[in-house]
């Protein structure tokens, strides 16, 4: 988990994603997040709205900021082949 920040304490720092159905539930885990304005995609392929509701390429890459602290996370996985990816912080530095 996260420390520190009251907007993405509770996200969780680190999955690492290993089937379809377990990139779906991270989506919608993080989503309301997105949805209230304390996390922002600053880049990616895709919104995760449509990742939570199952719809997503072959390939799913999207960064996101806390609009709090300014830690960045981010959100990969490779669909098409089933490769996996991850759902990580990858800047405790800030914005």
């Amino acid at each position: 988990m996260s420390e520190g920040c009251t907007t993405c304490g509770s996200l969780m720092s680190e999955v690492e994603i290993k089937s379809p159905g377990q990139l779906q539930r991270v989506a919608e885990s993080v989503a309301p997040y997105v949805r209230d304005g304390a996390l922002e995609q600053q880049a990616g392929t895709g919104t995760l709205d449509e990742v939570a509701k199952g719809r997503w390429e072959d390939f799913v890459s999207a960064r996101f900021r806390c609009t709090s602290c300014g830690r960045i996370y981010e959100l990969v996985a490779e669909t098409y082949h089933g490769a996996g990816g991850h759902w990580r912080r990858v800047d405790d530095a800030g914005a």
